[in-house]
């Protein structure tokens, strides 16, 4: 099975999709990889410019999330070029897929939070 199995879900699926699909998950990598460097820099108590990088990003993200009514803030350039399933819902089932981004955003909220503790 391919890695990128859970992006083409079902046979005739068009490239614009595929590719959309792989963007948003390159850009869910990005942000994880945020989320990880936070809690580094919360862990070691330094904050050097990629993790404070990686803050902005987060912040960015937030915002954007909590002015999409706390859903995708891409998720209408999305569905205008075709792909009407939501990301999280790609590989996970519809009742999870729903809380992965406040979960995520919780997250990272609080690794900031701990961030700025430790680093104060």
């Amino acid at each position: 099975m391919s890695v990128l199995a859970p992006i083409a879900v079902r046979r005739g699926t068009s490239v614009v999709v595929v590719a959309s699909r792989v963007l948003h998950g390159l850009l869910a990598a990005l942000l994880l990889c945020c989320i990880g460097l936070v809690y580094l820099g919360a862990w070691t108590g330094r904050a050097d410019v990629l993790t404070l990088l990686a803050v902005a990003l987060l912040g960015i993200e937030g915002t954007l999330v909590l002015r999409s009514g706390g859903d995708c803030p891409l998720r209408p350039a999305f569905r205008w070029l075709g792909d009407d399933r939501p990301f999280f819902e790609l590989f996970l089932p519809a009742h999870a897929a729903r809380l992965a981004v406040p979960v995520l955003g919780g997250i990272a909220a609080s690794g900031v939070v701990l961030l700025g503790l430790r680093t104060l």
